[in-house]
């Protein structure tokens, strides 16, 4: 028990030590672009692909504001109709969470996979 009082504190503390105390870069650092630079590229790019962006963009909140009206139902349900409360509504809950993680980590690494085709 003591071990995992101290363990994450102990893991936090390297963390922060490896950020204070970060080692040599031996590459060369690109100057980055200006913010006029950047607005003109990002302008660019939603001129040529900004149809199908937004329209990604447009899909993704619905999903998501369906999601989260999703599991809002469910907590309330779970609550009510089943007395859950506490750690086990959570792993209750994280069941859809984890299923749109595995499905967004799937639909990316076959993105990954087709782009190198």
């Amino acid at each position: 028990m003591v071990s995992a009082i101290y363990g994450y504190p102990g893991t936090v503390c390297s963390f922060a030590d490896s950020g204070y105390f970060p080692g040599e870069n031996t590459q060369e650092k690109e100057k980055p672009p200006t913010f006029k630079e950047f607005v003109s590229s990002i302008r660019d790019v939603l001129k040529v692909k900004g149809r199908w962006l937004y329209a990604l963009f447009a899909i993704g909140g619905i999903c998501m504001f369906i999601l989260f009206g999703v599991l809002y139902y469910l907590s309330e349900t779970l609550e009510s109709e089943f007395s859950m409360e506490g750690l086990v509504k959570g792993l209750v809950l994280a069941i859809p969470l984890a299923a749109l993680c595995l499905f967004s980590f799937s639909q990316e690494s076959g993105l990954e996979r087709a782009s190198r085709a």
